[in-house]
């Protein structure tokens, strides 16, 4: 298992992209909106009653042509790129039927990295690309 890559600088790493698709932070989770300077941005929906494979495949509709980025929240990740979320298994359903060109970048507060490799299901989607924060 390879290590996920740590982005130090989210920033000027996320510049490269013509369109951000971003989440609404919770309190626990790494606000991102500041790192954005001049790209599209879509925020998928707090709720989620969305259904996720219809919202990736508008995603993937839309964005065809263009360099993507999908910054993702979890409740727990290791440096392999595992992600814990919430349990409903949203994002998993959601990133695993979007296309492999799409750079995955697993927004992680430093307290949520885990020290030891997670355990992770079948079905979890794991992240290539981990932005440590504060």
């Amino acid at each position: 298992m390879e290590p996920a890559l740590v982005i130090k600088d989210v920033k000027n790493y996320l510049a490269d992209f013509e369109v951000v698709i971003g989440y609404e932070p919770l309190p626990d989770e790494l606000p991102w909106q500041d790192f954005i300077t001049n790209q599209e941005i879509f925020i998928i929906p707090p709720d989620k009653q969305i259904d996720p494979f219809t919202l990736a495949d508008e995603l993937n509709s839309n964005y065809r042509n263009k360099s993507v980025v999908i910054l993702v929240p979890g409740h727990k990740f290791d440096s392999y790129g595992n992600r814990i979320g919430r349990g409903g298994g949203w994002y998993d359903r959601f990133l695993g039927r979007l296309p492999n060109s799409w750079a995955i970048v697993g927004m992680c507060p430093i307290q949520k990295l885990s020290q030891a490799a997670l355990t992770p299901n079948p079905w979890d989607q794991s992240v290539q690309l981990l932005y440590i924060g504060r």
